[in-house]
């Protein structure tokens, strides 16, 4: 492994390199008198870090002449060490200098301290030096070596402090160009789509190595707007691991259904909550990378997913088709390799190069490199991602013909990929890498804390105090661009975004730290995984861990019960400590960590105690505090202030959470406050406002917090947020903090106003206020804010109030969401459309409403509301509109093509925009609109919602064809992707002249049942057409129809209708005869129709029926006898139904025989 160990020490030296320069030009070398001593130090390193040089990236591991080479990653951990020991002299040396106050005593403490601390480094420096040469001589004719060894320098180290753009958000998958696995995924999702009978046969598997991309695949399934519609947006996903314990498993099941955390919960309650979660619903159920191969201990979990609809399935993936086989599986899909075109599309895709920009050398020797990577993804990208900075030829070569891969089996070589990969990355990246060993497979992983360890072990050098996090967010998104950390989402709690490492990479980082990884407890440890184990990762520890064992530890992770370990002496070398509690009884602070004099950074997960000890003050290093989920923790001790290089204090979801202690002004170096989730606390003191570096004040979600301090002295701020507080107004001095980039104010909804010097923020970037229903209007210079991204809401104010709607010309880089609320009080139609609103091309989200508090009001001028209306003319890029309040009786001019025979307007437009992006249309509260119809084509809509129309009468779903008259060959959909379609409180409302085919969801609540009529279509239509029109219709819901169903025979053309729901139709007396035609029907809801006395014998023909549910239908008194004809019914469920509960009673009632062929029934008065 020489040559892995070659990079790994390149790593070390790299960040050693940068502390020695750092170190040499300090005040306190000088005041020490140990520059001399740090200099020869430095020659010693740059000497090493010349022969490293030299043998980088070539596969030495057969080379016995270089075995010297293994020894030198022990040397850089020693000058690593020491280089740590100087560091931490200069923190003591500047608190003491603080606390003596530059006395006469203190000069005479710092000469003798001067003296003793130079003799130590002198020692150390001098140990260094022998081993050096003991190095050298063991070397085999090294002169010989150096000459016949190829000069193969890569591209130089240099720091890295850019960002790779904004990543991926929750909801959002980056597009597939593979065509091989786009044919995989239409054909997984066929099956996922298909019915199956009852509950076996429900799972499916994808089979494939590691790395080939089947968590990828899997979330591009769950991504297909298929798969989110037929399974109504039930998604789940599981990440099982190597891991298997059933427990384990549904506690997972839990956090991913019900979105709460399981440690507070016992598994009975999590049962019964799941099982509610899913009772009577189809869903999606992703079990990803499971390892385990025992049926019966599958068989014991998927009983607890019994209790969804019929329909419902599991996708599972994994590397061994073992697994898939004890699941059960239906279907079982082995991921193909990709094509050699395929691959390298994918390597062009993932290294950012340009085939036409590359050298013809290029071409050839990155497909050759390609090649080797045997088609699969996770080889091809990684590669890809290190290539593309590198721009010598000679470097590709390398890689290329890197003796490595002479590897035979393709899983070799994925995995020499990976490691070609790592040893040709950038050097002050290796060791930010290497530490993610220390966390589980499967481990979520927090940008900010990821980074902030790195700062405590010193592996971001900084040229400012200011620049570590900087510098460490470019570090974090360029392992993010090589692949080595992936899958960002976004919490369901937090909404920060979370990554992951793929099992094969963390398999990586293990092989190159060797037993510089301790994972196992004392009893099974070897004498040298003591004595170099610099990482302890213990999961599940339920024991003590003996003192020993921490003699080399510069980083613990722990999980279970971290309490448990007890340690009676200092300790020395720990730097980091991630302790997760586990276990749910009382948890009480670990006080072990006290004993770890320099540790900086501390996560405390789960626990239950109510305060810490005042003795944490004695860690008088630590620079980040975290707790996280513990929810009994009251307060902080008041010595909280003694600790002067504390950074980041961060306290999330801590429920009891009352009050910071006023000491914390005392922490001076702050930069980071968090106070997430806290509901009991109502201010901060007014000391935190005299902290001059603070950066971020985070206090999201604390319910209760009311008002910030009237003063603040800090210049440095960059970040506020009081979103989802009840804060009701900002401070003053908020408007002074010129560096102020972000303030989020979301869901303030007690806000009423916002600063009127507002406009001085000059480097605001974001100012979330979404959901402001308070806010009256926007403060006067608003249009200051030219730097402005995201904004979310705009209040229009009335006259001579704020700032008009005008101040939106100059903000051109808005993007995301904009609602524009209380359009009603704008006066000046010129100003709407100076506004420029369709030059904003980044808007994705559009919203505009006459009233700010969206309650109906009287229109009263219907043609003004016109006016405004075609004045905002959205950018034709906007994903989804919602139109709201507006009084006008047409729809704006943009929406519209010419004049036809139904529309009572005639419009004069030569070029209609183009909504070629638009997916969901929203109106909502149009009292005077009758027609909508002469739309313009909307090719890409999928979901349209229209509420409380009172006046609507007509919906066209064509733009040309039927409604002007013409043959129906000459028809064209204005919708013709429509598959939603909510239509609410619109009681005239006829479709004309049907359905559009594409539709696939159809809900209608407070509607006229002439809607699932054919007595309004204007003119008689093909039968073929109307068969057509709603073949594809899947999911049918009815709630509140007025109507008797005598006029429904329009529901016998839903041949396709796979679920129908009919609730509160107080007037529905019996079904339609005609639902005796629905033969794909698999799921029928009756729910307070308390009118209904019968259901017809036609349901006997409802041979797909498998889930029956009657509720509060009081009027009815017995069911169909041809219900016994439904033989693949598998759920049956009546409640409040007093006329049916004893007919139908296990064994005695007179009817039990009519259903006693269904395995659940459930029937309760």
């Amino acid at each position: 492994m020489i040559g892995m160990e070659v990079a790994f020490a390149s790593g070390l030296l790299k960040v050693a390199g940068d502390k020695l320069v750092s170190l040499i030009t300090s005040e306190f070398a000088a005041i020490m008198r140990v520059k001399k001593d740090l200099s020869e130090l430095q020659d010693i390193h740059d000497e090493i870090t010349s022969w490293l040089s030299l043998v980088r990236g070539r596969a030495i591991e057969t080379d016995p002449s270089l075995r010297w080479v293994t020894k030198l990653t022990d040397l850089a951990y020693s000058i690593d060490d020491l280089l740590d020991e100087v560091q931490l002299e200069v923190e003591k040396q500047k608190i003491n200098r603080d606390y003596w106050k530059q006395s006469i005593c203190f000069c005479v403490y710092a000469n003798q301290k001067t003296f003793l601390f130079r003799s130590k480094v002198a020692h150390k420096i001098k140990e260094i030096k022998m081993t050096y040469s003991v190095i050298l001589k063991q070397r085999t004719n090294a002169n010989t070596i150096m000459s016949n060894l190829p000069m193969d320098h890569p591209v130089s180290s240099r720091m890295i402090n850019r960002t790779i753009g904004e990543l991926s958000m929750l909801g959002n998958v980056e597009e597939s160009k593979i065509p091989t696995r786009d044919k995989e995924k239409d054909r997984i999702i066929s099956k996922l789509l298909e019915s199956n009978e009852g509950h076996d046969g429900s799972t499916i598997s994808v089979v494939g190595l590691g790395g080939s991309g089947k968590t990828t695949l899997a979330k591009h399934i769950c991504h297909a707007s298929k798969i989110k519609e037929h399974f109504n947006y039930n998604v789940f996903w599981v990440h099982v691991s190597q891991q298997f314990d059933v427990e384990n498993l549904i506690s997972k099941l839990f956090e991913a259904i019900v979105e709460q955390k399981s440690y507070l919960h016992v598994q009975r309650h999590m049962l019964r909550e799941i099982s509610n979660k899913l009772s009577g619903k189809r869903f999606l159920l992703v079990l990803d990378d499971a390892w385990h191969e025992d049926r019966h201990d599958w068989e014991q979990f998927m009983v607890h997913l019994k209790s969804g609809a019929p329909g419902s399935k599991i996708l599972l993936s994994t590397r061994d088709r073992k697994v898939a086989e004890s699941v059960k599986s239906r279907y079982i899909f082995n991921l193909a390799f990709l094509a050699e075109a395929e691959s390298w599309n994918l390597f062009l895709k993932s290294s950012g190069c340009v085939e036409k920009e590359l050298d013809y050398e290029f071409i050839q020797v990155g497909k050759d490199t390609v090649n080797k990577c045997g088609g699969v993804p996770l080889a091809i990208k990684t590669l890809g991602g290190i290539l593309c900075e590198k721009k010598e030829i000679s470097t590709w070569r390398a890689i290329s013909e890197s003796d490595l891969w002479n590897a035979k089996s393709i899983k070799d070589r994925v995995f020499v990929s990976l490691k070609l990969s790592y040893i040709h990355l950038a050097d002050e990246l290796k060791q930010c890498f290497t530490f993610c060993s220390i966390f589980p497979k499967g481990y979520e992983i927090y940008k900010d804390h990821l980074i902030s360890q790195w700062i405590a072990h010193g592996f971001i050098n900084p040229i400012s105090e200011g620049q570590s996090e900087d510098i460490g967010n470019g570090y974090f998104d360029s392992l993010v661009k090589v692949g080595f950390l992936h899958n960002p989402c976004e919490s369901w709690n937090s909404k920060r975004l979370i990554y992951k490492m793929h099992d094969l990479i963390h398999d990586l980082t293990l092989q190159i730290l060797m037993d510089e990884v301790v994972t196992c407890l004392p009893n099974n440890l070897t004498a040298n995984c003591t004595n170099r184990g610099r990482y302890l990762s213990l999961i599940s520890c339920s024991e003590n861990v003996d003192r020993d064992v921490f003699d080399k530890v510069h980083a613990l992770f722990v999980s279970g019960n971290p309490s448990v370990i007890q340690l009676d002496k200092k300790v020395f070398y720990v730097h980091s400590a991630t302790l997760h509690y586990t276990v749910k009884d009382l948890s009480p602070f670990p006080r072990f960590v006290l004993k770890f004099v320099y540790i900086r950074y501390l996560e405390i997960r789960n626990s239950r105690c109510t305060k810490p000890p005042s003795a944490i003050s004695g860690c008088w290093n630590l620079q980040t505090l975290l707790f996280i989920d513990c929810s009994r923790l009251v307060s902080l001790p008041m010595s909280i202030g003694k600790l002067k290089k504390l950074r980041t204090l961060e306290i999330s979801k801590g429920t009891d959470f009352e009050v910071l202690p006023h000491s914390i002004g005392g922490c001076q170096d702050l930069r980071y406050l968090q106070l997430y989730s806290c509901d009991e606390v109502k201010e901060i003191p007014q000391s935190i406002c005299n902290i001059q570096n603070l950066r971020t004040i985070n206090l999201s979600n604390s319910s209760l917090f009311e008002h910030l301090p009237n003063t603040f002295a800090c210049c440095t701020l960059r970040s506020l947020n009081l979103s989802r507080t009840s804060a009701t107004i900002l401070p003053k001095w908020v408007t002074s903090i010129g560096s102020l980039e972000c303030i989020d104010l979301e869901d303030c909804n007690k806000l009423v106003e916002l600063p009127k010097r507002i406009g001085n923020l000059r480097k605001l970037k974001a100012l979330y206020i979404k959901g402001c229903c308070k806010l009256r209007c926007m403060p006067s210079g608003f249009g200051k804010l030219i730097h402005l991204r995201r904004l979310g809401l705009f209040v229009v104010g009335q006259a001579g109030e704020g700032a008009s709607i005008l101040e939106l010309k100059n903000l051109d880089m808005l993007s995301g969401d904009m609602e524009i609320t209380n359009l009603k009080d704008m006066k000046d139609l010129y100003e709407a459309k100076k506004a420029c609103l369709k030059e904003k091309k980044n808007i994705q989200n559009l919203t505009l409403s006459w009233s700010s508090s969206r309650i109906e009001e009287l229109v009263l001028d219907i043609e003004h509301h016109h006016g405004v209306i075609d004045a905002l003319e959205p950018p034709s890029e906007i994903k989804t509109l919602c139109i709201s309040g507006y009084g006008g009786p047409y729809l704006p001019c943009w929406m519209r093509k010419q004049s036809n025979s139904f529309c009572l307007e005639t419009i004069n437009q030569t070029n209609s925009p183009q909504f070629h992006y638009l997916t969901e249309l929203k109106l909502e509260g149009l009292p005077n609109l009758k027609y909508m119809c002469g739309l313009v084509l909307f090719p890409s809509l999928k979901s349209i919602y229209l509420y409380k129309m009172p006046n609507l009468e007509e919906l066209w779903m064509t733009t040309t064809g039927l409604e002007i008259g013409e043959e129906e060959v000459g028809m064209q959909y204005c919708f013709p992707v429509l598959s939603h379609l909510f239509i609410k409180d619109c009681s005239r409302l006829i479709v004309k002249p049907y359905f559009t085919p594409s539709l696939e969801w159809l809900k209608l609540e407070k509607c006229d049942d002439r809607l699932l009529s054919f007595s309004d279509v204007s003119k008689p239509l093909p039968s073929c057409s109307t068969r057509a029109a709603v073949s594809h219709l899947k999911e049918l819901q009815v709630d509140r129809l007025m109507g008797s169903s005598s006029d429904w025979e329009f529901l016998q053309l839903f041949t396709g209708l796979e679920s129908m729901e009919f609730d509160n139709c107080n007037n529905l007396k019996q079904l339609p005869e005609a639902i005796q035609h629905l033969t794909s029907l698999q799921k029928l809801q009756l729910e307070g129709c308390r009118a209904l006395t019968v259901l017809p014998e036609g349901i006997g023909q409802l041979s797909a029926l498998r889930w029956l549910c009657i509720q509060y239908c009081s009027a009815l008194r017995s069911l169909p006898r041809s219900i016994e004809c439904l033989t693949d019914l598998k759920n049956l469920f009546i409640t409040g139904c007093p006329g049916l509960a004893g007919r139908y009673d296990k064994e005695s009632g007179t009817e039990w025989h009519l259903i006693s062929h269904v395995p659940e029934v459930c029937i309760q008065n």
